[in-house]
């Protein structure tokens, strides 16, 4: 199975630093540990940066001991004010854990950062390698396409709820943001829907700037098609 096959490659890349580790570095006890943690990060944290990083904040200072509160400190602040994804601060604390415990060593720090980038992202390609094929199984499927118009919809639904007028079912517009960004969205609008009825402002005055949000409009769309999704679903199981 191709799955197997990819999961077979990734733990075999997993081992290929550790034989480096274990014939030319030292303390191999460190080094497993190093990867063993990252690894674990990688697979049983759920959620995005800001789940990863507090457990390996708690982890690597008050039970591994690779680094203090104030050095965890100034990772966050290094993460925050630099560009890139917010958890590339593992990468520092891979680098001080390996910094510290060989005693001030750049060489062994640089190591480590390197290390733990690559233990922490490895199982996101095998993530990525191993359900690609599971994917694209569902192209084409209306179930799942029409679960996945409900999602959208509800999405859309959700991201204002309280702009929706309960009387006449029309969209009030309390805060829409800059012209440039009411311009993006009325094209996104004309894009998936017919054009909507003018909408006006909380107090009932003409948009200024002339563009109008066809939230309603888009959102209307996506549930007709969802329902004519399901529609379709249920007509061809009953045939079945």
């Amino acid at each position: 199975m191709p799955a197997m096959k990819v999961a077979a490659s990734a733990l075999s890349l997993w081992l290929v630093p550790l034989l480096f580790f274990y014939i030319f570095v030292g303390d191999f006890h460190f080094w497993r540990g190093l990867a063993l943690f990252f690894t674990k990060t990688a697979f049983v944290t759920v959620g995005g940066s800001y789940t990863v990083i507090p457990y390996v904040a708690k982890v690597a200072v008050t039970k591994l001991h690779w680094l203090n509160k104030s050095q965890m400190t100034d990772g966050f602040a290094l993460a925050e004010t630099t560009p890139g994804p917010l958890i590339i601060v593992v990468a520092f604390v891979g680098f001080l854990a390996a910094y510290n415990h060989f005693h001030g060593s750049l060489w062994m720090g640089t190591l480590g950062l390197v290390a733990t980038t690559f233990y922490t992202f490895l199982p996101c390609f095998l993530f990525v390698f191993a359900g690609a094929p599971l994917i694209e199984r569902t192209q084409g499927k209306r179930t799942i396409e029409g679960v996945l118009a409900l999602i959208t919809a509800v999405v859309v639904g959700a991201i204002r709820p309280d702009a929706f007028s309960g009387e006449s079912g029309s969209l009030v517009i309390r805060s829409c943001g800059s012209q440039a960004n009411q311009s993006t969205l009325s094209g996104l609008g004309a894009a998936v829907a017919p054009p909507a009825p003018k909408i006006q402002t909380e107090d009932h005055s003409t948009d200024p700037a002339g563009y109008w949000v066809r939230f309603d409009a888009v959102f209307s769309r996506l549930v007709k098609d969802t329902r004519q999704n399901f529609r379709l679903i249920g007509d061809s199981e009953v045939v079945r």
